[in-house]
């Protein structure tokens, strides 16, 4: 009788700590996890084609995208802090906090775009950048599992 009392106990805590193990790998951005090799999404409108990449993702810390853009025919003279948003999927939309990279002008620009650390629960972020070439808005998702 002991024996059978024993192996309950014992299935009934693997039980506990799968539910456990579960519940903490569905957690969401804030559980501390790092979210390392989103894949770069890339935008060809007008002439001038946009890459951007999340760099690691990490709780607590700034946002960051490698932004490349590259064109033939159209000046790069914007301020990339001034057209570009982050929006965190649960309402809230960040302005840049940086831009370290080529300076405005010329055909072909990369640097990285910082951005604020995002809140508890973020699930999907959203940049935009607004009237690049005359393109009223690109939009790069991503979803963080």
């Amino acid at each position: 009788m002991k024996r059978v009392h024993a192996k309950a106990i014992l299935v009934a805590m693997l039980l506990l700590v799968a539910i456990v193990g579960l519940t903490a790998a569905s957690e969401s951005f804030a559980a501390g996890k790092t979210y390392a090799g989103l894949q770069k999404i890339s935008d060809s409108q007008r002439g001038v084609t946009v890459e951007v990449g999340p760099k690691d993702i990490v709780p607590n810390k700034a946002v960051r995208f490698d932004v490349t853009l590259s064109t033939h025919s159209v000046e790069l003279g914007f301020d990339l802090t001034k057209i570009a948003t982050l929006e965190d999927g649960k309402g809230n939309v960040l302005t840049p906090t940086g831009w370290e990279g080529s300076p405005p002008g010329g055909h072909h620009r990369t640097g990285v775009l910082s951005f604020p650390p995002l809140g508890d629960g973020v699930t999907t972020i959203t940049l935009r950048l607004k009237g690049i070439a005359d393109v009223p808005e690109r939009v790069f998702a991503w979803q963080l599992k």
